[in-house]
């Protein structure tokens, strides 16, 4: 048997294989180069031409369905001012009861007032009595400003409403240090 001789390769077989390993890897980076991953890559210009024209507008679809009876719709827009309306009547006053007492127990007016009652021997005390029922109203009491010993100062208070009678109240004054002694004051019931 006869041997084999390796043989070389030629100049030309060299120089082809050469040629094809520069043109695979040239591509291989222009490939990785030059790769579109983005449209921001494109030129405006070409990518109008890729869309193309605007096609024509489809038809309108159907109306969607009302909305539910009672839902509030958006709020418009306040209409003008109406005219002035006719004045009503006159209405019923705060109160019409109260009462202005002196220093002396002494009644100098009132309204809707029956009977006072003054002079208890242990306190400087006032009965008012009214012409009707205060056990739900609201007393108002303050010390008078217009006769003697309004200059000085001192306390008072009412009874709660109906506390003895269900048409009176007692109305105590006392003077700055707290001990009783009598002072003119007014006395006015809120129902």
């Amino acid at each position: 048997m006869g041997s084999m001789r390796s043989r070389r390769p030629s100049l030309a077989t060299l120089l082809a294989a050469l040629a094809l390993f520069v043109s695979l890897g040239g591509t291989a980076f222009a490939a990785g180069h030059y790769l579109i991953s983005s449209t921001s890559q494109i030129k405006p210009r070409v990518l109008r031409q890729l869309h193309g024209a605007t096609g024509a507008s489809g038809a309108t679809g159907a109306q969607g369905p009302a909305g539910t009876p009672g839902a509030a719709g958006s709020q418009g827009p306040a209409g003008p001012t109406g005219p002035e309306g006719p004045q009503g009547p006159p209405g019923t006053p705060a109160t019409t009861l109260w009462a202005t007492v002196s220093s002396t127990g002494t009644l100098t007016a009132s309204s809707g007032v029956t009977g006072i009652v003054s002079g208890y021997p242990d306190a400087a005390r006032v009965m008012v009595t009214f012409d009707r029922n205060v056990t739900g109203c609201a007393p108002v009491a303050t010390l008078a400003t217009s006769a003697f010993g309004a200059g000085e100062t001192g306390q008072i208070s009412v009874s709660a409403p109906g506390d003895r009678e269900a048409d009176a109240l007692e109305v105590f004054t006392f003077n700055a240090s707290g001990s009783s002694e009598f002072r003119s004051f007014s006395l006015a019931v809120f129902c």
